[in-house]
C-alpha cells in the first residue's frame, strides 16, 4: 500500500476548470453584447429606413394633393366665368378675413320669418365694406305655407330700424307637398358686434 504525503501548507488545488468556466462565460457574454449590438443596429436601421419610407410617401401624398388642387382650380376656371372666379375669391378674402358672421346673419334673419314658413337657402351675392359700415346683398330663398307669408316677412323685414332693406321679391308656383317658394334680394346691413 502507498501513502500520498503532501508536505506544503497550503495544498495544490487544480483551478483550471474554473477558468476555463470564467473563460466560456465572458465570451457568451461579449458574443450576447456583440449580438444585441448588431440586433440594435439592424433595428436603428430598419427604423430609419421606414421613416424615410414615410417620409417620402408623405411628400408623394402632398404633392398628389397640390397637383390635385391645381387639377380642380383649372378645371374650375374653365367652368367658372370670370365674374364667378372674382366672387368666389372675394367670397374666400371674407372667410379668410373673418369680416363677415354667418351665425350673426342667421340669427338675424331668422327673428324675421314668419310661423309655418321656413328658409332653405341664403346666400351673398356680393359683400362690401368692413366692420360696422359693411353691407352685403343677400338672397334668401324660403317656403311658406301660404302666399301671405312672403308679404308677412316682408314687413317685418322692413320693421327691422334698417338692418334690412328689401330689393326684389318673386313668389313661385306650388310645390307638390303643397308649399309656396318666395325668393327676396335683401340688403343686411352688418350692426356692431356683427363680426363677433
Amino acid at each position: 500500500m502507498r501513502t500520498n504525503l503532501n508536505l506544503s501548507s497550503r495544498p495544490f488545488i487544480n483551478h483550471r476548470l474554473y477558468w476555463i468556466a470564467l473563460a466560456l462565460v465572458l465570451i457568451i457574454a461579449g458574443w450576447a453584447a456583440l449580438r444585441m449590438n448588431g440586433q440594435k443596429l439592424t433595428a436603428h436601421a430598419m427604423a430609419d429606413s421606414i421613416e424615410a419610407q414615410i417620409r417620402a410617401r408623405q411628400a408623394d401624398e402632398e404633392r398628389a394633393k397640390k397637383e390635385e388642387e391645381k387639377r380642380r382650380i383649372e378645371k374650375m376656371k374653365k367652368l367658372l366665368t370670370e365674374q364667378e372666379i372674382y366672387q368666389l375669391a372675394a367670397a374666400r378674402q371674407i372667410i379668410a378675413n373673418k369680416s363677415f358672421s354667418w351665425d350673426r346673419m342667421i340669427k338675424d334673419v331668422d327673428g324675421y320669418v314668419p310661423d309655418n314658413a321656413r328658409i332653405t337657402s341664403l346666400k351673398i351675392t356680393e359683400f362690401a365694406g368692413a366692420g360696422e359700415g359693411s353691407a352685403a346683398q343677400v338672397e334668401l330663398k324660403a317656403l311658406g305655407k301660404t302666399a301671405m307669408q312672403m308679404t308677412e316677412m316682408m314687413k317685418k323685414l322692413e320693421e327691422s330700424n334698417g338692418r334690412f332693406h328689401i330689393g326684389e321679391a318673386a313668389q313661385e308656383q306650388v310645390t307638390e307637398s303643397g308649399e309656396i317658394p318666395f325668393t327676396l334680394h335683401l340688403q343686411y346691413k352688418l350692426s356692431r358686434g356683427a363680426g363677433e
